[in-house]
């Protein structure tokens, strides 16, 4: 029995110190629970982000604390403020974990008011403004601080490089400096911001690629291109053809290259700096308008002739020489308008004859009669001695419903003494109708506008013979776009051009090849051409420049022609429709806006070239 007790007493002391053990855990975390809440402090008033931790070490033992917050626009979880114009009171409560152990503190936090001058230092502190820059700025009108809207208004010490809105002006040359102050007000306080930003200068490479987009030329080439001659900003240009048997350098495009393609690259540079691009063209020789220029005379059909870089002439001590171009294969020519560019005088002269051949049998050459500046040119109208065709004043015209298969020139040039200067030849034409015939020009790619500054003449001023010179007005319009003056040979300058345009063997003032020869012995390059549409007129103008148009009909209720010579300078669009920019001599203001109809109803589809 003792025994028994002994071994009870034993078991109850060796278990004592376990139970009292297993008692006494979730006091002890309790206790760290307790210790760590008595660690956790917030101010009571705060204007900066709370630090709201997520964890305590107690003695190694490491206690979660969870936040939750009364107003999440004041004090989010986190432990961001948010002020605002009046102060505040958010209660936070922190839930504390260890182990099963957890409680709970809560803390009564004031978020204080901003001040005006704290938003406008936070304010200040959000703008940014780039040191440099070569775009608009955005100078904006307000800025939200806490909630809180700040003005903005901006200066600028010199609007010319950077206005008061932030709109950027570049210079051409060199980097601009410019003085940006930004005046910021909220609640009646204010605080000025002051920056110093450089406005970069364009880059040679950005004004070279501004200038080779402007480039646009037609992929298709059916006449010389325009070049430009210049560029802005003191760029310099060269140009290199793939093949000058084709489109020289100058855009000079040699006849007889049908369905050949070529590319002209232009070579820019600009203060040490340089950029290429290269432009593809097909070649298609229009069939209605026979060329040729200097380029594409052949020294071997000449006799007493002689090629230099710029004319074709004399040869020394010759008083007359003789050009016989090829055979030129045409279809269904109907009629022709030949012309030439010649430098002549009274004692130097050119004659252009033309001879057709139609079923196979040759006319007889046709002329123009000896032509020379400052004589009494007379025109003449004769009949072929086979009947084939005929030469009616400026036309000539293939009888009985025939067309033409081959035509050819002759050309003659005079002079009255070896010792007179020699004409100067640089171009024969020939404008062809051509029954059944079209011509679909590609306009997508013209531009919307073209209008050429062209000095305004009314023919009606001149005394006598004001009714009659509409075509030698016109050609002094032209002539006086491409910077000649007349006023100290006449007062009417358009008078002392119609005495050397006139066709005396006819008596008029309208013969289209006199009218062009006048440009031509002046030194300019001038012709007659026949064209098919009002887009093949557009394409001109838009690639050329302006031109003098022969019109028969009503013009728009003005007045009604049997015939008569404008000046077309340009067009426009206006309300999607499209109108030619005149000079009209028979107008009294002489400037005029036609309506495209009106031009297509009226317009002979003769055109007075200069280039």
């Amino acid at each position: 029995m003792k025994k028994r007790r002994y071994y009870g007493l034993l078991l109850v002391l060796l278990c004592f110190p376990f139970v009292l053990w297993g008692c006494n855990e979730p006091n002890l975390d309790s206790e760290i629970v307790k210790q760590a809440k008595q660690t956790l402090k917030l101010p009571e008033t705060t204007i900066t982000d709370l630090d709201l931790v997520t964890e305590l070490n107690i003695n190694g033992k490491m206690v979660k604390v969870a936040w939750e917050t009364s107003d999440l626009a004041v004090i989010n979880s986190a432990g961001q403020i948010f002020r605002s114009e009046t102060d505040c009171t958010v209660t936070l409560t922190a839930t504390l974990t260890y182990q099963k152990a957890s409680d709970y503190a809560t803390f009564e936090v004031t978020v204080l008011s901003l001040t005006a001058q704290e938003v406008l230092d936070l304010a200040k502190d959000s703008l940014q403004i780039p040191v440099s820059t070569t775009v608009d700025l955005d100078l904006i009108d307000s800025i939200t601080i806490q909630n809180q809207i700040v003005s903005v208004t901006w200066e600028s010490n010199d609007e010319a490089i950077v206005t008061k809105q932030g709109k950027v002006q570049r210079s051409y040359e060199e980097d601009q400096e410019v003085t940006l102050i930004a005046n910021l007000s909220f609640q009646g306080e204010i605080l000025s911001v002051t920056f110093e930003v450089t406005v970069l200068a364009y880059t040679p490479f950005e004004l070279m690629e501004e200038v080779l987009e402007e480039l646009a030329f037609p992929t298709v080439l059916t006449e010389n291109l325009v070049l430009p001659g210049e560029f802005p900003y003191g760029i310099t240009a060269t140009w290199a053809s793939s093949d000058e048997t084709v489109l020289t350098k100058e855009g000079i495009l040699l006849s007889n290259q049908a369905g050949k393609t070529v590319s002209l690259t232009v070579t820019l540079s600009l203060r040490g700096v340089q950029m290429e691009r290269t432009f593809y063209f097909s070649v298609k020789t229009a069939a209605h308008l026979l060329l040729n220029r200097l380029q594409d005379f052949n020294e071997s059909n000449m006799t007493n002739l002689v090629k230099t870089q710029d004319y074709v002439g004399l040869t020394e001590g010759a008083t007359q020489g003789e050009y016989l171009s090829e055979e030129f294969a045409v279809t269904n020519v109907k009629s022709l308008v030949g012309s030439w560019s010649a430098e002549t005088g009274s004692n130097r002269t050119v004659e252009l004859l033309i001879r057709v051949k139609v079923d196979g049998v040759w006319s007889d050459f046709l002329s123009y009669s000896v032509w020379g500046l400052g004589l009494q040119n007379k025109g003449q109208s004769v009949a072929s001695g086979n009947n084939v065709a005929k030469m009616s004043y400026d036309e000539l015209i293939i009888n009985n419903n025939k067309y033409g298969s081959f035509v050819q020139y002759k050309i003659i040039l005079r002079r009255s003494s070896p010792d007179v200067e020699t004409p100067k030849l640089r171009l024969v034409a020939m404008a062809l109708e051509i029954a059944g015939y079209s011509y679909p020009v590609d306009a997508s790619a013209l531009p919307d506008t073209v209008d050429y500054n062209v000095p305004q003449l009314n023919q009606n001023i001149v005394p006598e013979i004001g009714n009659s010179i509409c075509s030698p007005t016109s050609v002094t319009m032209l002539l006086k776009y491409k910077g000649y003056s007349f006023s100290d040979k006449d007062i009417y300058e358009h008078r002392y051009i119609a005495g050397l345009a006139k066709d005396y063997g006819h008596n008029i003032f309208g013969n289209w090849v006199y009218n062009v020869a006048v440009m031509g012995a002046m030194g300019e390059i001038g012709y007659v051409k026949r064209m098919y549409s009002l887009d093949e007129l557009r394409w001109h103008l838009a690639n050329v420049g302006p031109v003098a148009a022969s019109v028969k009909g009503n013009m728009e209720g003005l007045y009604t022609t049997n015939g008569h010579l404008i000046v077309i300078r340009g067009y426009k669009y206006i309300g999607g429709n499209l109108y030619f920019i005149v000079n009209d001599p028979n107008l009294k203001n002489v400037y005029y806006e036609y309506k495209a109809s009106t031009i297509q109803s009226v317009w002979r589809n003769i055109a007075y070239v200069i280039e």
